[in-house]
């Protein structure tokens, strides 16, 4: 059975794995930069000033072929997709922390009255490898939405009562909005992503334009999900081991 901790390693590996995606054009870039360097540097190649100029312009040329418009289009596309895996990954670990708690730590849960009762499939409880945890939570699916900042926030403090402090929550709620925008909107920029753009201070995108997602949001998204996930296990840890009925 997973811990918080064995939780939080899963995550931040899957992330690293999702950043790899985006980090090919780096690694290839320096591997033909250091075949062309070392070509030009070999002693078996010389090269008189005007093939040094050729070689040097070639080199500049590969350094900002990311500029290129056919290759940025193509990076658009690998940026928008793993912001898209990056909130799953951010989803289905806060699946594995809720399943922790029904299965490890159930007194954590504070249960509002409404939601006492639950219509639990007992077709599956013959499958060995079901918990409690998970047939609650997809009992449970209805109730909380952890692609949303907002849902997730709630579901923390109606049902752990925990307070997760989140400076940069308007900007953590605008990448899941251009996440959502991505997925299911054709990538086209509607109402919601303007008002999300415009509370998290964002240059706002003309509605029905197509959205540009680029290395350095790609970056900035990872950054802020990791911090939020990481908020999330730290408060849940903390209320633990000041419990001592729950540690």
């Amino acid at each position: 059975m997973k811990n918080l901790g064995n939780i939080e390693a899963d995550f931040e590996q899957q992330l690293d794995q999702i950043r790899g995606i985006s980090d090919v054009h780096e690694e290839t870039q320096e591997f033909v930069l250091g075949f062309v360097d070392g070509f030009k540097n070999s002693l078996l190649v010389s090269l008189n000033d005007p093939s040094k100029k050729e070689f040097d312009k070639m080199r500049t040329q590969i350094e900002r072929i990311k500029d290129h418009k056919k290759i940025k289009e193509k990076y658009n596309i690998i940026y928008s997709q793993s912001l898209v895996l990056l909130v799953s990954a951010f989803e289905s670990a806060m699946n594995e922390v809720f399943k922790f708690i029904i299965n490890e730590k159930s007194s954590l849960i504070s249960w509002p009255v409404d939601k006492k009762k639950i219509q639990i499939d007992v077709s599956e409880l013959g499958d060995e490898t079901t918990t409690p945890g998970d047939l609650v939570l997809k009992a449970f699916k209805e109730n909380v939405n952890f692609q949303n900042p907002d849902s997730t926030l709630r579901f923390c403090s109606e049902y752990l009562k925990l307070g997760i402090p989140f400076s940069e929550l308007s900007q953590l709620k605008f990448f899941f909005m251009l996440r959502h925008v991505v997925a299911h909107n054709g990538s086209k920029v509607d109402t919601q992503l303007i008002g999300s753009a415009k509370n998290a201070d964002r240059s706002i995108p003309r509605k029905g334009s197509l959205v540009e997602v680029r290395d350095h949001d790609y970056l900035e998204a990872d950054r802020l999900v990791r911090s939020f996930f990481s908020s999330i296990v730290s408060a849940v840890k903390q209320k633990i081991d000041n419990d001592p009925y729950l540690g």
